[in-house]
């Protein structure tokens, strides 16, 4: 009987993220501790390298994080305790080989079709840098766009690196595979650090959620301020006022900018998503 040809197509890292999108975790929990995050994407890959920053945008009930750039160019030119800061971990950078080489494969029904995936990772190595950041010492940027709609950032302390990766579709005569032979990211982990609302960089905070199941942002374009969300019904007078009464509000009964602690400071909030009239009693 003649067999069926096999049709090859070559995928870039924007049609590999399919692939990469199924089978990450299961990639992960065979090469990293448990705390390591898999990066989300192959095609932005590069933004989870060592020492970016992540932020995150909430709307309404949801949030996702996204990437920022590199911490050192986010921040302030002054004080030179930036610029030493960011020197002493650039040299406390410290390289470990890790596995030399990972295969795995898995057969999954995906949308309705079955696929044989495939993953080969070689070559991983693990970088690494240790800092600590003092009260005063570093300064973000008061030009980022998001400065004022955060009120904490990540910054990545450890990320796994490796200097190949193919990537491997099958279904019925089709073969799809992505070859990267660059030293690409492929997980990480991360520090959480307060900032005042002028770009201070502040305490470090532990992580409460693990980052691990985290919805994260493809492509993240962040020249424009991170939205704030409006009210679904008008009540009169500029949203300005309105908007500036929340604020104080979230300060008051919070701990911090953007953080609730109690009910009332939660009824405060839904408030302001439904419609919060300028004369409401917020103190």
């Amino acid at each position: 009987p003649a067999t069926m040809s096999l049709e090859l197509k070559v995928l870039d890292s924007c049609q590999a993220d399919e692939v990469w999108n199924l089978i990450r975790f299961q990639v992960a929990s065979r090469l990293f501790p448990h705390s390591v995050v898999p990066v989300p994407h192959v095609q932005d890959a590069h933004q989870y390298d060592l020492l970016h920053v992540l932020i995150k945008q909430s709307e309404l009930l949801r949030s996702r994080l996204m990437p920022a750039g590199l911490l050192e160019n986010l921040l302030e030119p002054v004080p030179d305790s930036s610029i030493n800061l960011m020197q002493n971990m650039a040299h406390s950078r410290q390289t470990e080989q890790g596995r030399h080489e990972l295969k795995y494969e898995q057969v999954v029904m995906d949308r309705g079709v079955k696929k044989t995936l495939k993953a080969t990772i070689t070559e991983i190595t693990k970088d690494s840098a240790f800092f600590l950041v003092n009260l005063g010492d570093m300064h973000l940027s008061r030009q980022l766009p998001w400065l004022r709609s955060v009120n904490s950032i990540y910054i990545i302390n450890q990320v796994y690196l490796a200097s190949n990766l193919q990537l491997s579709s099958a279904y019925g005569n089709q073969m799809l595979i992505f070859n990267s032979d660059s030293r690409r990211p492929i997980g990480f982990t991360c520090k959480k650090f307060t900032i005042s609302s002028k770009g201070l960089i502040m305490e470090e905070r532990r992580i409460r959620k693990p980052l691990v199941k985290a919805k994260f942002i493809k492509n993240a374009n962040i020249s424009l301020p991170l939205p704030v969300p409006p009210p679904t019904h008008s009540h009169g007078g500029s949203l300005r006022p309105r908007l500036a009464k929340f604020r104080t509000g979230m300060r008051w009964f919070g701990e911090g900018k953007g953080t609730f602690r109690n009910k009332k400071s939660i009824h405060l909030s839904l408030e302001y998503v439904q419609g919060l009239s300028v004369n409401s009693p917020m103190g």
